[in-house]
């Protein structure tokens, strides 16, 4: 009887271990699980962010080059009406 309790004994703390044990290691994998999911989550963030620079820096970019033809056209089509000035003068 003495060996049938000790054995039953044994069973439930052997059973209580495995479950702090599966407790722990579920923890451990959801905390794994939130920290790698704040390291994507900051990749993706940081990819956004470096991605709309890209997007301000070659709209600004093709801003200064539109900015830069109209400014150019302007001035030829200044020059160009000086010469006809010249011409009629």
């Amino acid at each position: 009887m003495k060996e049938s309790l000790l054995y039953w004994k044994r069973w439930r703390e052997r059973g209580m271990k495995e479950s702090l044990l599966l407790e722990e290691m579920e923890r451990e994998r959801d905390e794994g699980k939130s920290a790698l999911l704040e390291e994507m989550e900051r990749e993706r963030d940081e990819g956004k962010s470096a991605l709309l620079e890209e997007m301000e820096r070659e709209r600004d970019e093709g801003k200064s080059a539109l900015l830069e033809e109209m400014e150019r056209e302007r001035d030829e089509g200044k020059s160009a009406l000086g010469r006809d000035g010249e011409r009629e003068g």
